[in-house]
Parts: structure tokens; C-alpha cells; sequence
């Protein structure tokens, strides 16, 4: 198994359950019957590993909650497989923030405008797409080394209106896998 050294998301030594995979060449494609645009991280507990605002939560007790941090214009990480949630909608978020438990691992999603593929999600307005999360949560290559504070309680509102009314919602799995 892979370990990701002092990792943000779960204020330690992190092993890698689940790798992103979206090849059907893939070695990985075959082992896990399918496409996986995530990266499975063994914890129970889980920490913001940025600054942002909570653009996105859902979920129940049931069937597990996820959280979408918006990072900046371009960037957002959603964090899934959680038991418990400690943050709402419209919160910043500071590095090292605990947003909940998972209970045993915690998926994450790095979406981005950067790029565009047929993995995509729509927070609001803003059409992101799914890439490979280790280039956030690599120390050495990621694309967040520079991420500081982009909020603050008292500016939002223009941030929340760019997301019409803060209400995100997901792409059905009918358009999820097709070409844009």
C-alpha cells in the first residue's frame, strides 16, 4: 500500500486505500471493476487541508455525508464517506479543521476548472471537473502550496451569490460519464 507522509487530510501518516483511476488501460480498472475518480484515505478523523468555504454538504447518518470546500476560483476538494459532520454551509474553513469522522476511510474528489473531461460536477453555477487528487495532496507537486485565506466571514455574500443561493447540486449519473 502507498502512504502519503504527513498528510493534511488526516493530520498523519496516511495509507492509501483506493487509487483515482479514469483509464480503462489502467492496470487499476480491471482490479476495481470500473473508473474511480477519487483516492480512498484510511482515517477517522478528517481535516481541512486548506483554506476555503464549505460550498457543498449532503448526506445522512445512514448512507454517509460529503463536504465540497471551494478553494479558490478554480479549485475545490470534496470529502465523502463521513459519519459526522462539524461544519455548515457558507463556513470558512482553516487548514488543520476538523470537518468530521469517517468510518474508516475518507473519499476524496479534487475538482477543478483547469481542465475539462468527462468526469463533471457542478457546484452552483460553476462547472468543475473531476482530476487526479494527488496533485493536491502530494507536498511536493501539489497545486494548493500557495492556497491562503480567499475569505473571510464578513465578505461572502458576493461569494454565495456566485453559487446562485449556495445550492449545489450533482450531476446525474446519466450525464457523469459522458463526453463534454
Amino acid at each position: 500500500m502507498d502512504v502519503i507522509k504527513d498528510c493534511l487530510i488526516t493530520q498523519s501518516d496516511a495509507k492509501i486505500l483506493k487509487k483515482y483511476c479514469v483509464d480503462k488501460s489502467d492496470p487499476l480498472y480491471k482490479q476495481y471493476k470500473g473508473y474511480n475518480t477519487s483516492i480512498n484515505l484510511e482515517t477517522t478523523k478528517v481535516y481541512s487541508m486548506c483554506y476555503g468555504l464549505v460550498v457543498h454538504v449532503s448526506g445522512d447518518a445512514k448512507y454517509g455525508y460529503e463536504v465540497g470546500v471551494r478553494v479558490n476560483q478554480n479549485q475545490a476538494i470534496k470529502y465523502g464517506n463521513l459519519k459526522s459532520i462539524n461544519v455548515k454551509m457558507h463556513n470558512v474553513v482553516d487548514v488543520s479543521q476538523q470537518l468530521g469522522e469517517a468510518n474508516r476511510y475518507v473519499s476524496i474528489e479534487y475538482l477543478t476548472t483547469n481542465i475539462k473531461n468527462s468526469y463533471p460536477y457542478r457546484i452552483g453555477s460553476i462547472q468543475m471537473y473531476k482530476d487526479d487528487p494527488m496533485k493536491i495532496l502530494d507536498e511536493d507537486t501539489s497545486e494548493l502550496k500557495s492556497n491562503s485565506p480567499q475569505y473571510s466571514q464578513s465578505g461572502l455574500q458576493s461569494v454565495i451569490d456566485e453559487f446562485d443561493g449556495g445550492d449545489p447540486y450533482y450531476v446525474s449519473p446519466e450525464d457523469e460519464y459522458q463526453q463534454y
